[in-house]
């Protein structure tokens, strides 16, 4: 399966509605599904619209049981869940979170806090020992980064769509300081 950071562009001639990546897809009808996490292990989740299918073919990574119990609870937050309009969260932007987790996330990486976007989307969160790394998955392939080390004085903030080599590179400095 090819990766997320080695695409030259995830999101070309894709709608909102399918997005397919190699052995991974999900796709918004009734059932969605993401693979290639590992060994053939399935997990699934229920949403309103249908199910979230996660099927890995390697051991469990360390962080998925917590980032998975999370994300069932937001696919299931209803329409105007803030009580000013916010969407539904979008199973897409939920597959390709775990997906970009599933290919950056290092053994020594804490554990992401995820929390929902009134966009319907979800975002990526580490605050910890002057690092803040923010993630918006603003939609599958589009990426929104804001990081800040306060420690050096060191600040980024853009949209990433297909190269991730700049976040790849704040994760290794994360993992390295941030536990």
């Amino acid at each position: 399966m090819p990766s997320l950071s080695r695409r030259p562009d995830t999101r070309a001639g894709l709608s909102e509605i399918d997005w397919t990546l190699g052995a991974t897809s999900a796709t918004l009808v009734h059932q969605y599904t993401l693979s290639g996490l590992g060994r053939s292990q399935q997990t699934q989740v229920t949403v309103p619209e249908g199910r979230l299918i996660i099927e890995r073919e390697n051991e469990e990574p360390a962080w998925f049981p917590a980032i998975l119990r999370v994300v069932g609870e937001l696919l299931n937050l209803p329409e105007n869940w803030d009580s000013y309009g916010a969407r539904r969260i979008n199973p897409a932007a939920v597959a390709f979170a775990l997906q970009l987790l599933s290919e950056t996330m290092r053994t020594d990486t804490p554990i992401p806090q995820v929390v929902p976007t009134s966009g319907g989307s979800i975002q990526l969160e580490w605050h910890t020992r002057g690092i803040d790394l923010e993630i918006e998955i603003k939609s599958p392939g589009r990426l929104y980064i804001s990081y800040e080390d306060h420690r050096h004085g060191v600040e980024w903030e853009g949209e990433l769509t297909s190269d991730l080599t700049r976040l790849g590179d704040f994760i290794v400095e994360f993992s390295r300081h941030g536990r």
